[in-house]
């Protein structure tokens, strides 16, 4: 049984970096998302990766909870004289973690649209995103000439 400790453990010993960054983030916006080495979680636990990849959904929420009691752990390590930007800090509760440099697994990789035989799997879909429609041109100054002056 994977517990939130053993989450927050990683988080903290692989990824201190990235939470000091969302705690120094402004405050206010709707969700927060943390980026993870999903190279990193392979060496840090096989289990971790393997409980990750055959359920996801339960996993990857359990991930965001334990990115924000990491960011807890986190802000109590630090004082005022080991951390000059604390008072900047705050605790973000709507985290969502993304992985990211994930292994090529070919039960993993889709380089077509997913089927519903893929519904409820963690995937890998790599492709283009190709544009379907004109651009539309955003003007901000316009310049104008009267037609009777000129």
């Amino acid at each position: 049984m994977i517990d939130n400790g053993t989450w927050c453990d990683f988080l903290l010993t692989y990824c201190d970096c990235e939470l000091e960054e969302l705690l120094l983030q402004p405050s206010g916006a709707p969700q927060y998302i943390l980026l993870i080495d999903g190279l990193l979680l392979l060496d840090f636990n096989l289990q971790l990766c393997s409980k990750l990849l055959s359920d996801p959904k339960v996993q990857l929420d359990a991930l965001g909870r334990s990115a924000v009691e990491s960011e807890e752990r986190l802000l109590t390590r630090y004082t005022i004289e080991s951390h000059p930007q604390l008072a900047e800090m705050s605790i973000k509760k709507t985290v969502h973690v993304r992985l990211q440099n994930l292994p090529d697994i070919p039960e993993l990789v889709r380089n077509r649209v997913p089927t519903c035989s893929d519904m409820g799997k963690f995937l890998i879909v790599n492709g283009t995103v190709t544009r379907t429609g004109s651009r539309k041109v955003l003007e901000r100054i316009q310049l104008w000439k009267c037609q009777s002056c000129h």
